[in-house]
């Protein structure tokens, strides 16, 4: 293998790495208890997630969903777990058509629409899907005109009753309970609401949970990419500039670090450094977080002051966590001298 394929090899590698959180598997727990209590239930058991843009809501949903692949068998195709994104822009006869073109349709776009939703729900029913995924149902608002389409709404209520399905509906913060909220019969059948939220960073809070989730996943970005961060500055000071950088957003810092992880592979380097992270910023983060300096770019041995940053997550989020026993993280201080 010559060098530049072994390159792309690691990059590769680094490219399908898959972090999972605390919250990440509080939530998929959450939702294989629903799927199960739908089985066995009278009604199903429908969960509700929202969160903004970045914070990991479609790679644990899909995540999920790779754990029950479709299957094919003598009586046909077998879809436990069925994934779809919601089209935009979106009407009932849309999202019917979508829907049904996934689960192998033969005519997807044909028949009246009372027609494609009873060939849907027998679809449903045939290839034995106990949940279904529904991403991005913020669609379900107009933005020209800042309303809800209620008959999408209205056909959604009427899909989970009559096919006794269980539904987990994902969109943008605010977006989800705005469609609940103006449709109280579908409402009613999403009774767990919850929310993935950005990284907090409060190490002055001892054993914070949030900020100590977000210590702990740094680390194991930085083990599962096989390249530690240099030690030019303190592991507090690293976490900080970090967070800043990216708002404490998972897709934001996956996408710094394995940018800087290329470079350091591109350089024949074990360690990433700061002038890597500095050039990674500049060159995948700074145009998306406009008006943020480069935290990177401060000097060694310095303290990365940011002016009105606030390095927690809004006030008004109101995610519910999933109750019973949950594994208790580290200490923060002994994960951070770790």
């Amino acid at each position: 293998m010559n060098e530049k394929s072994d390159i792309l090899t690691q990059i590769q590698s680094i490219a399908s790495v898959l972090i999972r959180t605390r919250r990440f598997n509080e939530l998929e727990a959450l939702i294989r208890e629903g799927q199960a209590l739908t089985i066995v239930g009278a009604e199903p058991h429908c969960i509700a997630l929202e969160g903004q843009t970045g914070v990991g809501k479609t790679t644990l949903l899909k995540s999920y969903a790779n754990k029950f692949p479709a299957e094919q068998s003598q009586l046909g195709l077998i879809w436990p777990v069925f994934y779809v994104l919601t089209p935009s822009p979106v009407t009932v006869k849309a999202m019917v058509s979508s829907m049904l073109e996934q689960l192998g349709d033969p005519a997807p776009y044909r028949g009246t629409l009372p027609h494609l939703t009873s060939r849907l729900i027998n679809f449903l029913i045939r290839c034995e899907v106990k949940l279904v995924i529904l991403d991005d149902i913020q669609h379900i608002i107009d933005v020209d005109r800042d309303r809800i389409v209620y008959s999408v709404s209205d056909w959604l209520k009427y899909i989970i009753k009559e096919s006794g399905v269980a539904f987990v509906i994902v969109g943008i913060t605010g977006k989800v309970s705005r469609i609940l909220d103006a449709n109280s019969q579908l409402s009613r059948l999403f009774a767990f609401r919850e929310e993935l939220r950005a990284f907090h960073w409060r190490p002055e809070i001892q054993d914070d949970s949030e900020t100590l989730d977000y210590v702990s996943f740094v680390l194991s970005v930085e083990k599962e990419l096989n390249r530690p961060f240099s030690d030019q500055i303190t592991r507090t000071e690293l976490l900080k500039r970090l967070h800043y950088a990216t708002g404490g957003v998972i897709a934001n810092l996956m996408n710094l670090l394995r940018y800087a992880v290329y470079i350091a592979i591109k350089d024949n380097s074990d360690q990433i450094t700061l002038a890597m992270l500095e050039y990674a910023f500049n060159r995948r983060l700074s145009a998306h977080m406009k008006g943020r300096s480069n935290p990177f770019a401060a000097s060694v041995g310095t303290t990365f002051v940011a002016e009105g940053y606030n390095y927690t997550n809004s006030p008004e989020s109101t995610g519910r966590r999933v109750k019973g026993r949950q594994e208790r993280p580290a200490s923060l201080s002994k994960t951070l001298t770790s």
